[in-house]
């Protein structure tokens, strides 16, 4: 099923599952410092959102990374045509990475 929202859509929930991209491997959370949802627009412009860590219900102990974009914040889908996100996240040594899931949407008029 294809993702499809309109521009300037508000009230919009993006999350990947928590897994390395090298290894497929669910992550130790207690080793991860932040993450957040990195965001690529059809014009490779790339944009970056602070996003929480939350319990998978139904598989526990594997976590998803979450961004909700609601007001009072402004909607980030200010371009037409196709974007993708996935998550990313600094490790509390200083290293970062990068989800292995990484999605695909539209955004049109």
């Amino acid at each position: 099923m294809a993702l499809i929202f309109t521009q300037d859509q508000l009230t919009v929930t993006y999350e990947v599952k928590l897994t390395n991209c090298e290894s497929g491997v669910v992550f130790n959370t207690s080793s991860i410092d932040t993450v957040s949802i990195v965001f690529t627009k059809n014009d490779g412009t790339k944009l970056e959102k602070e996003a929480e860590l939350v319990a998978d219900t139904e598989n526990p102990g594997e976590f998803f990374i979450r961004y909700r974009n609601i007001p009072p914040d402004e909607s980030i889908l200010d371009l037409l045509g196709s974007w993708s996100y996935a998550g990313a996240g600094v490790l509390v040594d200083g290293g970062n990475f990068v989800t292995s899931e990484k999605k695909v949407f539209w955004v049109v008029s």
